[in-house]
């Protein structure tokens, strides 16, 4: 797991390197997010597994020089729980 999460994290900044700004989107299945989730926001491999995500979730990132992360999921029906 910790090699995937070296691959993931290192594709993750070469995205980032070459889109300085605006938006990039992501598509990728559960395990990957929960690595990139890791990387924007430093958590232990523990705490990114047990982020859960059903199939029709979408999370929105936003990345600002020089503050911290913001997650935000959207919520439907299926995933009220997770308020």
């Amino acid at each position: 797991m910790n090699q995937f999460y070296a691959r993931v994290r290192a594709t993750f900044a070469d995205i980032q390197s070459q889109q300085s700004s605006g938006a990039i989107l992501i598509v990728a299945h559960a395990i990957t997010n929960q690595m990139i989730l890791r990387a924007v926001f430093n958590i232990s491999l523990a705490q990114a597994i047990a982020i859960k995500q059903a199939n029709d979730e979408l999370y929105l990132i936003e990345m600002n020089a020089g503050d911290s992360p913001c997650l935000w999921k959207l919520i439907t029906e299926t995933n009220l729980g997770d308020l």
